[in-house]
Order: C-alpha cells, then structure tokens, then sequence
C-alpha cells in the first residue's frame, strides 16, 4: 500500500511571562502558524506547576471561534525539575482566511486567571486558479490506493492514509461501467490525530460473473504540502475477455505473475517519501525531531549524503511553508527520488514494499 507523503512540521514554542503567579506559568503552541483553510493543525496547551500546587487547577481551553477541531486524548505529565509539565492538545482546522488571533486560552488557578500570550495565525485562502469543479473542500496530503484483486463478484478494500481528519472527508466518488454495481459494506479507522490515519472503506463490487470490472474512484483534493489541487484516481483499467474455459487457467496463472511482478515494481519505485521514511523509522516518525530521524536514519544504513539531501529538502519545504518571501516547495520528482535513494541505500535487494 503506497501511503504518501507526508510533510513534518515543528512546534513553535512562544515564551510567556506571568504575573502575579510564581508557581504556575502556561503556554500557547500551534504546529504551523500560517495553515490554508481547512488545513489541520495541533494547538498544545502547556501547564507548568507543582505537583501539589497551593491553588485547584483548570484549563480555561476551548476550540476557539472561527474552527472547527476536536479533543486529542490527554498525555500523561512530565517533570520537568521539581515541576510537572501537561499538555492539553487539540487539533483545530480554520474556517475563515485572514489573520485569526487566538486568545483567552490559559489556566484559572484558584480564584485567578492565568493567561496564555496570544497567538497569530495567519490563515491562508484556498486559491480560485485552479479549483476544479466539484470541489468539496478536503484540504490535506492524501494517498488513495484499492484493492479489488480478482474478478467476478468479490469484496474490495479502497484505503486513504494521510495526516488529515479522514473521518469527516465525504467519500471518494466511484465510476461505474453501465451494469456494474456497488454496494457499502462499512469503514474502520487507524491511527489518530495529529498523527497519519488510514481510513478503509469496503465494499461489494458486482461486475458480473467473470468479470474483472472497470470501477473507478475519484477524489478531488487542495494538498498544502504541494500547494495546489489534486485529483486522486483508482481503479480497474481491464476488463477481461471471455475465454473458453480450457484456456482460462494457464492465462491466468500466467497474468497473475505477471501482475505480481509488475505491481512490486511499481510500488517500490513509486513508494512515496513519507512511506518509505515510515518504513524506515516507525509510525509516527514525524513527532519526534529531525535529530532523532537522521539519527535511526544512520543507523539503518542510510549514508550521510542520503541524510544531507534530506535535510535540504526539508528545509526547502519549510521555506516553502514558514518563510516570509515563500520559496518552491520540493517537486514530487525531487522527492520520489530521495525515496528510491534512501531505500536502494538500505535494502539493495528491493525487498521493501
């Protein structure tokens, strides 16, 4: 399953200075201070104070007006010293374009209130050029990948995985050949916020007895990582003749070898970047730093210049993404090659998927 990309983002620490509090001090963290509409993002909470402090705590941290989001399941504390650090987090989508300040976010310790230093965030429009019609709205760095293998009347398994609220994402459109049908069978999610999710959809697909079929879905998409529209197609491009049925077997021993080899060696020279990172370091590698990630890099047997194109890559996507005078992101060439190098690097024998 080609899973793609995905792009890391750091948290943006911003100090505060409380006054009037000297056990307890909070703060504000949003994961990228300039998303587009509709973008997810993770906004963090971080309350500092003693273990037993003098005064109740309770976190003054709703969804702030202007987006849509929800709860992300609260972590276990932390010290940090003699202190105890915990993080309230939420991810949070943007509804509006423009400046969108958030404040009133903070702490209320006893009968006082402790308030974070705001934030700006700096929410981009979606742009017109381009938008194709038919356009819901889904914003994020999505993979689409089906597997109907087969052929007759079967189940079949449509997968999307990216770092994006898949959940709330209407579902991809299917085409069918005229006769065919296609019926719902029911979804199950993995992963979880602000991490990668995959979302499987099953269903029934009836092409008819013997059939290979000619369904294909469709899903229309505005990727931030790549800053443009998206148009996301899968599906069945043969149909398969009617054959005797002495000459039914051999041919199709002989077309499912074929199709194995063909599909593996597809995969593994298009396997995007994100995939082949996660391959190589664990789900959610893209929490931890980027030290962290050279370092597991290193040791799987990827070379220093493999990690200093990566690097550089990365810092063209942030410059992309953060700088003031916006640079070009990585082309998806730029990237698909990085990813044939980093696995050549360390499975010469192409064993990975």
């Amino acid at each position: 399953m080609r899973c793609c990309f995905f792009v890391i983002t750091t948290l943006l620490l911003l100090p505060l200075t409380v006054q009037g509090a000297d056990e307890v001090s909070v703060r504000l963290l949003a994961s990228n201070l300039s998303p587009y509409v509709g973008e997810e993002l993770a906004l963090t909470l971080e309350l500092l104070a003693p273990p037993r402090p003098t005064a109740p705590l309770s976190a003054i941290f709703p969804i702030p007006n202007g987006f849509s989001g929800e709860e992300l399941p609260l972590a276990p504390p932390r010290r940090e010293g003699s202190l105890l650090l915990q993080s309230l987090g939420k991810t949070i989508r943007p509804l509006l374009p423009g400046e969108q300040r958030l404040s009133g976010l903070g702490v209320r310790v006893g009968d006082a209130i402790l308030l974070a230093e705001p934030l700006t965030l700096r929410v981009q429009p979606l742009p017109l050029t381009g938008r194709p019609d038919g356009f819901t709205g889904i914003v994020g760095d999505l993979d689409m990948t089906l597997m109907a293998d087969g052929v007759g009347n079967r189940e079949i398994v449509l997968t999307l995985c990216g770092t994006a609220p898949l959940a709330t994402f209407p579902a991809p459109t299917p085409h069918l050949p005229q006769g065919e049908r296609l019926l719902f069978l029911g979804s199950d999610l993995q992963g979880s916020a602000p991490g990668e999710r995959v979302l499987r959809r099953r269903y029934l697909y009836l092409p008819g007895d013997g059939e290979r079929g000619g369904l294909t879905f469709s899903l229309t998409l505005f990727s931030p990582r790549l800053q443009s529209y998206q148009r996301l197609k899968v599906g069945q491009s043969y149909k398969a003749p009617a054959l005797p049925s002495a000459q039914i077997l051999p041919l199709l021993n002989g077309a499912a070898l074929l199709g194995i080899i063909l599909v593996t060696w597809q995969r593994w020279r298009h396997q995007s970047l994100r995939a082949t990172l996660t391959y190589l370091l664990r789900p959610g590698w893209e929490r931890q730093s980027r030290d962290e990630s050279y370092r597991q890099l290193s040791e799987r047997g990827v070379p220093p210049k493999h990690l200093t194109s990566l690097s550089k890559l990365w810092q063209k996507q942030d410059q992309a993404r953060f700088a003031p005078q916006k640079g070009s992101p990585p082309t998806s060439r730029e990237e698909r090659e990085l990813a044939r190098s980093l696995r050549k690097a360390v499975d010469k024998r192409r064993r990975i998927p």
